[in-house]
């Protein structure tokens, strides 16, 4: 046991001596400490619900705008689906076929949307305060927090809507004529970096208690962003894997299940994001591996 001590205690040394290692251990351990996992669960039970709504909503939205250009209405759907690897197939084939009655459907949706998004928005507006460590009788009041709850609905809105579009441009043939395929989708690539590094940026800002500088928030961006870009790109493999492990057990069930699980990673990496932020802006770290 003592030879195990000695070399836990050298570890917890090591990790306090550099700062690279340091800072992770530092973020691990506040995300711990927040109960993070706890706080990303119930976003995520929030998420799930706004999940159908929003894309019943902007497929009818399609279906309406669009009627005269199924091609262009293929490429958008594709592309926002495309947020959701392995999972978009069954998604679509269990949505599309209600935008017939688009009024009614916009109508429900709507409301049902404007629901899930709130709590969405309240679940990442207290993860965001209790990561800050803001006591709750210091919280704003709450046509505040209203305010920062309709402007965080507005930013991952537009950051999933910017980043189909960045998406639908690599399927474009003109553009794949003109730029080559390679070209094309290395633009691609960049271009929805560069747009989920903005949103990030905007989110974290939104969601802070206090007011700070755009660089305060740059890594807690460039982590999310670029996070969240190579979990796209590893999406499919990732999303294939857990439901190749659900589906013998769960059958159908296994696509909710993957949904969630893929909502569930994304909020993490958020949650993640804004603890980075947390641990530089206050400088909390180096921390010991040990509990006090």
């Amino acid at each position: 046991m003592k030879a195990i001590d000695r070399a836990f205690a050298a570890v917890d040394q090591f990790q306090q001596r550099h700062s690279f290692t340091a800072i992770i251990s530092a973020c691990v351990r506040s995300y711990s400490d927040a109960r993070g996992s706890m706080l990303a669960g119930l976003t995520t039970f929030y998420g799930f619900l706004a999940t159908f709504p929003l894309l019943l909503l902007f497929f009818t939205a399609v279906a309406v705008v669009l009627k005269n250009n199924p091609e262009l209405q293929a490429r958008l759907i594709n592309a926002v689906l495309s947020q959701f690897p392995d999972l978009g197939r069954n998604l679509e084939d269990q949505i599309h076929t209600l935008s017939a009655n688009s009024l009614a459907v916009g109508l429900v949706t709507s409301l049902g949307l404007l629901w899930g998004g709130l709590g969405v928005a309240r679940a990442l507006t207290h993860a965001s305060t209790t990561l800050w460590g803001v006591p709750r009788v210091d919280e704003p009041p709450f046509w505040i927090r209203l305010r920062r709850e309709v402007g965080i609905i507005f930013v991952v809105g537009a950051t999933i809507l910017a980043g189909a579009f960045a998406t639908a441009l690599s399927t474009n043939r003109v553009a794949e004529s003109v730029f080559g395929s390679t070209w094309l989708h290395l633009g691609e690539l960049a271009l929805s970096c560069a747009v989920n590094v903005i949103g990030y940026f905007f989110a974290l800002k939104l969601l802070a208690p206090t007011k700070h500088t755009w660089r305060t928030f740059a890594p807690g961006a460039i982590l999310g962003g670029l996070g969240w870009s190579a979990v796209l790109s590893l999406g499919s493999a990732l999303v294939a894997h857990h439901l190749g492990s659900l589906g013998a057990l769960y059958g159908v069930f296994a696509v909710v299940l993957g949904l969630v699980f893929w909502i569930n990673l994304g909020t993490q990496l958020f949650l993640y994001a804004t603890t980075l932020t947390v641990v530089l802006q206050t400088k909390d770290w180096p921390k010991s591996l040990r509990r006090s």
